[in-house]
């Protein structure tokens, strides 16, 4: 268990067994002192999926068009 004592300082802190894709708000109180951490990024590693597959599209079209005679551009 934490205690008041064993803390001098406090930064930064994140949840234990939160999903990659849940966002989360946490309140720690340490003494006298109130903290607030939060992520409200959801659904992240499906985005970052998303955003690949983005990347991959953009390259399939820019290479289609250079290839494309130019009475069809």
């Amino acid at each position: 268990m934490v205690t008041p004592e064993n803390v001098s300082s406090l930064e930064a802190f994140w949840p234990v067994g939160i999903r990659a894709d849940s966002g989360w708000l946490a309140y720690v109180v340490v003494g006298a002192s109130g903290y607030v951490a939060f992520h409200f990024r959801y659904n992240k590693q499906r985005n970052a999926e998303l955003l690949g597959l983005a990347d991959d599209y953009l390259e399939t079209a820019g290479g289609n068009y250079a290839r494309a005679p130019p009475s069809e551009r």
